[in-house]
């Protein structure tokens, strides 16, 4: 009787979705032999065997129904008076699989294969049983027993293979992996393993192989390209790969993924101009991720004219192929502004906001671009969304006080100090730049007294600020004609450090407020040989000539200055009247 009662139990199992019996379809052959099956089953009912038949469907009824522990109630009292029933074991096996006892399910599942070894559905929970409890030697037996049943099964194929990998048979692991491929084809996490076995077993020719008809089935893959890399750099044999690479590039050269690997191994030699051919090429692939093309990107910052130029046309098909990445527009404001683009630089920097309008490290790169370059108007408009977006941040509120104190309204700027103070929590530097700012109010006020305590109080919260130094020293010099203790405050961090605009700007305009001329001028030099951003010195040093009666070369230099894009808004006024007037910033 136990084969019709293994016969119900699946035909019940296979109705409520049991796991492995969905896997497989049944052909008309086995649907034959299943209706066969259960004509005989009905014929050979009888009366004595009723009242157990009825308890069997009763058990089976709770096992579907989820209700375990009557439905294991029932099957052990079967047990009991039937213990050669393999039904009933498979049974208690279900059950005790579905509540998580491996061990108890095992037992059972053994049972009912002892009793019907033919059963393929016994030897499957078997085998997938034991390879979830980590006994691979088992799982491996079992699972032997499957492939050879249905050797083209691609499921059972693949448990077995990583059984024996498990197990540490991997020439037996490989050959299994290799019939799966027969039938699949290649398939790269497969490739992957087999690649590792072959090097476990010092055969690199074969895992070689592996890997180059990986390749050839997915030539455009940017992770199987990378893997062929590593597996040459693991072997010492990276030329290998990058001779492929080429030939490969040869064949098509708007290949993207190869052009990203060629573009690595260029900079790693200094090869700039063949990196920079490659770059165009991975920036206009629609295969490549934008991260990682931003990642290949970076070491091109470091370069110099005339390297640096190609940059602003490979930028410029980034934001064509990523046009909703806000970075893209920001890394092409940045190439722009290297070039001495800077008006057109910040229109891309404030396209990346409208893209991104919550990312902070965007408004910070604009805000402070402005401050830098003096943009005070679009800072100060710029500065009031940032408040609106960040309210607490303190940094939001010292730029847009930066602007409205330049654009005249110093009651203002003064309320953006007083309320982006209050969100300072234990920070001297940011603090004594408040300070600053409002020491410089105190000045463009006519307070000196008050003026010179706020800067000595900023001095106090950050006596190396490089800005509150030069700031300070400034207002000492144009309100308070103080020259030695401005240019002693300077010369206590005069070349200590890499200079910066602000240092040879600064200095410069002390120079000239003293009248020193020689002085500015050597200095305004230097500055303009060192500096990317040269046109605020230019100005300057137009003005030095002006002072010294040289005109003309004063008129030539401030054309410089406005070629050079500053943003002083008396320059063109300067040349057409030919006259020194005060800078003025908007």
């Amino acid at each position: 009787m136990a084969k019709y009662f293994c016969f119900l139990i699946l035909v019940i199992f296979y109705s409520f979705g049991n796991l492995h019996a969905q896997r497989w379809k049944k052909n008309n052959k086995e649907s034959n032999m299943v209706e066969k099956a259960k004509e005989n089953f009905q014929s050979l009912i009888s009366e004595k065997q009723f009242p157990y038949i009825e308890r069997f469907h009763e058990g089976v009824r709770d096992l579907i129904a989820g209700n375990l522990s009557e439905a294991k109630a029932t099957f052990k009292a079967i047990e009991n008076e039937y213990p050669h029933n393999d039904a009933v074991y498979f049974a208690l096996g279900e059950i005790a699989k579905r509540q998580k006892l491996k061990t108890e399910a095992l037992k059972y599942f053994a049972l009912a294969h002892e009793k019907d070894p033919n059963n393929i559905h016994y030897v499957q929970e078997l085998a997938f049983l034991n390879l979830e409890k980590a006994e691979f030697k088992e799982a491996v037996r079992f699972l032997e027993i499957l492939v050879s049943r249905e050797p083209r099964n691609i499921e059972w194929l693949y448990a077995y293979g990583q059984a024996l990998v498990y197990n540490k048979e991997y020439k037996k692991a490989i050959a299994a992996f290799d019939k799966l491929q027969d039938q699949t084809g290649p398939v790269p996490e497969i490739v992957g393993i087999k690649v590792e076995l072959h090097k476990e077993l010092k055969q690199l020719d074969l895992a070689e192989k592996e890997l180059l008809t990986l390749k050839k089935a997915f030539p455009n893959d940017l992770d199987i390209l990378k893997e062929v890399i590593g597996f040459y750099e693991s072997i010492e044999n990276e030329e290998k790969a990058i001779k492929l690479i080429k030939e490969l590039v040869i064949v098509d050269p708007t290949d993207g993924v190869a052009h990203f690997i060629l573009a690595r191994k260029y900079i790693e030699e200094r090869d700039i101009e063949n990196y920079l051919n490659s770059l165009l090429v991975v920036a206009e692939s629609e295969k490549i991720e934008f991260q990682d093309k931003i990642q290949l990107m970076q070491p091109a910052f470091e370069f110099q004219d005339p390297y640096f130029a190609p940059l602003e046309e490979i930028t410029r098909i980034l934001m064509v192929t990523h046009p909703d990445q806000a970075r893209t527009f920001a890394i092409h404001a940045e190439v722009l502004n290297v070039l001495g683009k800077t008006r057109e630089g910040l229109k891309y920097y404030r396209k990346s906001l409208e893209l991104e309008p919550d990312e902070y490290r965007l408004w910070t790169s604009v805000l402070a671009f402005e401050s830098a370059y003096k943009e005070y108007e679009k800072l100060y408009e710029d500065g009031k969304k940032a408040i609106e977006l960040f309210p607490s941040l303190p940094f939001v509120y010292y730029v847009t006080s930066e602007a409205a104190m330049h654009l005249g309204d110093l009651d203002e700027a003064e309320e953006f100090l007083t309320i982006g103070e209050m969100f300072i929590i234990d920070d001297a530097s940011q603090l004594a730049k408040f300070k600053m700012r409002s020491a410089e109010i105190a000045f463009l006020r006519g307070d000196k007294l008050e003026g010179k305590a706020l800067f000595d109080e900023a001095l106090r919260l950050s006596p190396k600020s490089d800005r509150v130094i030069f700031s300070y020293a400034y207002h000492l010099a144009y309100y308070q004609k103080d020259f030695k203790k401005a240019q002693k405050l300077i010369d206590g961090i005069w070349k200590k450090k890499e200079m910066g605009a602000l240092a040879y700007y600064t200095q410069a305009r002390i120079w000239i407020l003293k009248e020193d001329y020689a002085q500015a001028m050597s200095l305004l030099e230097e500055g303009i040989k060192q500096m990317d951003f040269k046109a605020e010195l230019y100005d300057l040093k137009g003005d030095v000539l002006f002072l010294q009666g040289d005109a003309e070369a004063a008129i030539e230099m401030w054309q410089k200055a406005l070629t050079a894009e500053s943003r002083n808004i008396m320059l063109e006024r300067k040349i057409q009247e030919s006259e020194y007037h005060a800078p003025i910033y908007r």
